[in-house]
């Protein structure tokens, strides 16, 4: 409170000082686009998209698995969403896709850098890792590793998110052996409470 007192006085004192200087120019400066200048928010809205676009969300989608064929399955999506400012966050969280003989589950760490972010709309790009287990009519399972890369649009101030996203297969699954792991595209939708 102390520290906001004696910031706001001092910004007072400069106005004073400096108002003679900007009325001979024509041109008047409030505090409000002093401290805005100064990269001092008056309305709050680094921290308003702060918080929207953090906290749990949870996720729909769809994904292609071209595996021995391309088949298209549905896709569950939870985790936790931090930003750090209005464009740079992290997120962390499982995936879960199925088919009726084949399922993927996965834990994601992705790093969420939104290149233009607007009070109401935002586009950024993706980039991250996959760990999961998958499993194909119960007979060829493993663990495979994967990176994550693609594209975000948000919009409500960052507390919906619709992804294009790439998942690059790093190696073959671990257990058995399966054909050339192709990558796994995926469009998402997700929200955050």
């Amino acid at each position: 409170m102390k520290l906001k007192f004696v910031l706001l006085t001092t910004l007072s004192a400069l106005l004073a000082f400096s108002a003679p200087i900007y009325a001979e120019s024509e041109t008047s400066l409030s505090e409000s686009s002093l401290l805005n200048s100064l990269g001092i928010s008056t309305q709050n809205t680094h921290i308003n998209h702060i918080a929207e676009k953090s906290g749990i969300f949870v996720g729909i989608g769809a994904a292609t698995h071209e595996f021995k064929i391309t088949k298209v399955s549905g896709t569950l999506l939870l985790g936790y969403t931090q930003f750090f400012n209005k464009y740079l966050g992290i997120r962390m969280y499982l995936n879960y896709e199925r088919l009726p003989s084949d399922y993927y589950g996965g834990l994601n760490i992705d790093l969420i850098y939104d290149i233009f972010q607007g009070e109401k709309l935002g586009f950024g790009i993706i980039a991250g890792s996959s760990n999961g287990y998958i499993a194909f009519q119960n007979k060829e399972e493993g663990y495979i590793s994967q990176v994550n890369a693609g594209v975000s649009f948000n919009f409500d101030g960052g507390h919906n998110r619709l992804e294009l996203l790439a998942r690059i297969p790093l190696n073959n699954t671990t257990f058995r052996p399966l054909p050339k792991a192709m990558p796994l595209y995926t469009f998402s939708y997700t929200y955050t409470f």
